[in-house]
């Protein structure tokens, strides 16, 4: 019923070490109601987990799923289910798939309009604040948190927020995004989950590294390409805004 739940849910899981399962993925509540808009599904529309388990056999594959059910159940979960039913599963995994999808449509009517994907990752236990710290910045900068659409591979605290947004609203997005990075390392995180820093984050380097730790990087770089051939006019500078 709550992202803290979830969270309380997963560490649990984690600590029984559930075997073949192999994915697990958090929905918020907004982010299932904006998939349930899209896709015409009926998802209830509250933060939410999705696990995958791949097993050798049927009794192994109700034995992990009785076990992570169980845990949820005594998490307070809701609405807990669980298929071997490709078609179900399909359904599931594409509301979760086709998130980017249903974040623009929130949006629909208006033209010009793009997704900006955030990719930040924090401790697990401090996940459930930073997503809420990042709504209320969202809700702040844009005035209306139904559009935001946040997901996240549980296990490890890497989210993804995502906003539809226009080219006229770039000072919004450069807001939403130092003020997100400043939370997201302010709880021990990364500015960077898996997408890579880029142009977009170099920014925030100096800050989650320190000078130190970009000096050893320009060390490394140098010696693997002292002519600086390889992505040329990408090597970080120091110029961190938080």
């Amino acid at each position: 019923p709550s992202v803290e739940k979830a969270v309380e849910a997963v560490l649990e899981i984690s600590k029984c070490n559930v075997p073949d399962l192999s994915r697990g993925e958090l929905m918020t509540g907004a982010a299932v109601r904006q998939g349930n808009a899209f896709f015409g599904c009926k998802y209830t529309e509250l933060p939410s987990l999705c696990f995958e388990c791949h097993c050798s056999d049927f009794k192994a594959a109700d034995r992990a799923c009785c076990e992570v059910m169980d845990i949820a159940k005594t998490c307070g979960g809701t609405d807990i289910r669980a298929t071997d039913n490709k078609d179900a599963l399909d359904t599931l995994w594409t509301l979760r798939r086709g998130a980017f999808y249903s974040t623009k449509n929130t949006r629909r009517g208006e033209k010009g309009i793009s997704v900006f994907v955030s990719d930040a990752c924090v401790p697990l236990v401090n996940l459930p604040k930073v997503i809420t710290e990042t709504e209320n910045i969202y809700q702040s900068i844009f005035h209306n948190v139904d559009t935001l659409c946040i997901v996240a591979h549980i296990f490890d605290g890497n989210f993804h927020a995502m906003i539809p947004t226009k080219e006229d609203e770039v000072d919004k997005i450069e807001e939403f995004s130092d003020r997100l990075a400043y939370i997201v390392l302010e709880a021990g995180g990364s500015v960077s989950g898996e997408h890579g820093v880029g142009l977009g984050k170099a920014r925030y380097v100096e800050r989650e590294f320190g000078t130190s730790g970009i000096k050893v990087m320009q060390q490394v770089k140098e010696a693997l390409d002292p002519r600086g051939i390889m992505n040329p006019g990408k090597s970080y500078y120091m110029s961190s805004k938080l």
